[in-house]
């Protein structure tokens, strides 16, 4: 056991180290429902020492451990994995890890050790008190029994509407914002250094696209919760090969999305009549307008062509090279174009 905790603390603190973007120290929460299922495992490991002999108890233990934490994952529905391990798929920046996720892992671990102590209370090889009456062992078992069925049927009450990941939205109240030129920009603390370089690029990107007719947002934000036309979305990192270039293509890219999927737009009436053509053509005019868009935001046409397919860049150039004027007609018709995609 003191094995097992050790490199669980040696885990968490490599981990820490690694960590590029952290706000703080991996939450304790987490720590502490992985340290009773590491517990857990040691008591049902006694559990079979009692009943098997070293040479069969052993193996058995390896195996079921392994078993226990990877093949999980595995299995349909999804949320057995979040029986077996902590904060399973926890998380992306814009995610927090789900109390739940944490809880049950813990409870079916209590149950895996009421099940050991169990086997344990009614095994011969356990030592007996001369003073008890023999039932009290069974008597025990038998309360851990029930004890272990309704710590496993919390569990997995607790999670059986999870998906593959046990996350739920950030607080957006965790969100450092700054004004920047009609635009509040908001970003997570841990990319607090990054705020003005952010807004920068933002101020920069909503004065260019207004020109072609793209409406200014109120809030361009890291929290994916309800983005829109009027909340834009922004990926912020702290990794310094991140340029402001990286963050304008986040803004368009993630402005592409809504933009197409926004139902105040109307679908073009040309639409092909079959899905899968309809569906190419969609595809392909929600690429372009993302390029152009990103130019249009203050990309450089050096740094679009170089993340291009150049099979896409050659239309999207030409209309570059065109006035303000054919612009927005362009990205008018080409935005109707995106939606031809069957829904």
């Amino acid at each position: 056991m003191l094995l097992g905790l050790l490199a669980l603390a040696v885990a968490v603190a490599v981990a820490r180290l690694r960590m590029e973007s952290a706000p703080g120290w991996p939450d304790t929460r987490v720590i502490a429902s992985a340290g009773v299922v590491v517990c857990t495992h040691v008591v049902a490991g006694y559990a079979l020492g009692m009943w098997l002999p070293a040479v069969a108890a052993v193996p058995v233990v390896l195996v079921g451990d392994y078993f226990w934490n990877v093949y999980p994952p595995a299995l349909e529905p999804l949320w057995l994995r979040h029986l077996t391990r902590p904060a399973t798929g926890c998380c992306m920046s814009t995610t927090a890890v789900d109390p739940k996720g944490i809880l049950a892992p813990a409870l079916v671990a209590v149950g895996l050790a009421g099940l050991a102590f169990a086997a344990v209370a009614v095994s011969r090889g356990t030592p007996r008190l001369g003073g008890l009456p023999g039932s009290v062992p069974y008597a025990g078992a038998a309360l851990a029994v029930i004890a272990a069925m309704a710590t496993t049927a919390g569990g997995v009450s607790l999670v059986s509407a999870f998906g593959p990941a046990a996350v739920r939205p950030r607080p957006a109240s965790d969100l450092i914002c700054a004004d920047s030129q009609g635009t509040r920009v908001c970003v997570w603390p841990e990319h607090a250094s990054r705020l003005t370089e952010t807004a920068r690029a933002v101020s920069t990107a909503v004065a260019r696209l207004r020109l072609v007719g793209v409406a200014p947002p109120a809030v361009v934000t890291e929290s994916n919760l309800h983005p829109s036309r009027t909340q834009w979305t922004v990926t912020v990192k702290q990794d310094p090969g991140f340029t402001g270039q990286d963050i304008m293509a986040g803004i368009t890219a993630d402005l592409t999305t809504v933009l197409v999927d926004d139902p105040g737009i109307e679908s073009d009436t040309g639409c092909p009549a079959d899905p899968a053509k309809a569906a190419q053509r969609a595809f392909a005019s929600e690429e372009e307008l993302r390029i152009w868009l990103s130019v249009r935001a203050g990309m450089s046409p050096q740094e679009a062509r170089r993340r291009t397919d150049p099979q896409t860049w050659g239309p999207v150039a030409d209309v570059l090279h065109g006035s303000v004027t054919s612009q927005k007609n362009w990205y008018r018709s080409t935005l109707a174009r995106a939606r031809c995609t069957p829904r």
